[in-house]
C-alpha cells in the first residue's frame, strides 16, 4: 500500500467552531471514520487539525488515490471541506529515490 496525504479546508463560515450543523457531523461521524477507512481497506495514520487555519492533514496508507477519495465522499468529509489527495514519501525514500538518478 502507499501513503498519502489529504490536505483539506474549509472557510471559517463552514468550521465546526462556527457551523453547529458542522459541528455536530464532526461529532456524530468523527467515531465511525477510522471503522469505514478499515472497511474500504484504508489504514489511518494520523489526523491533524490546524483550528485556527482552518485545515487538516490525514495520512493514510492506501491502495490507491480512488479509494481514498470515495472514502472522503461516503463519509462526508467533502461535504464542507475542499480536498486534494496526494502521494506521500518519508525522507528516506526520497534519498533513495535522489540516489538512483545518478545511478541509472
Amino acid at each position: 500500500m502507499a501513503t498519502y496525504g489529504v490536505y483539506g479546508s474549509h472557510t471559517t463560515e463552514a468550521c465546526p467552531l462556527n457551523h453547529k450543523e458542522n459541528r455536530m457531523a464532526v461529532i456524530e461521524s468523527g467515531p465511525l471514520f477510522k471503522q469505514a477507512a478499515e472497511s474500504a481497506g484504508v489504514k489511518v495514520l494520523v489526523q491533524y487539525h490546524s483550528g485556527l487555519e482552518h485545515t487538516f492533514l490525514w495520512v493514510f496508507e492506501s491502495p490507491d488515490a480512488k479509494r481514498l477519495e470515495e472514502l472522503m465522499i461516503k463519509s462526508g468529509t467533502v461535504s464542507f471541506n475542499s480536498c486534494r489527495i496526494v502521494p506521500l514519501l518519508d525522507f528516506d525514500q526520497l534519498a533513495a529515490r535522489l540516489r538512483e538518478i545518478d545511478n541509472a
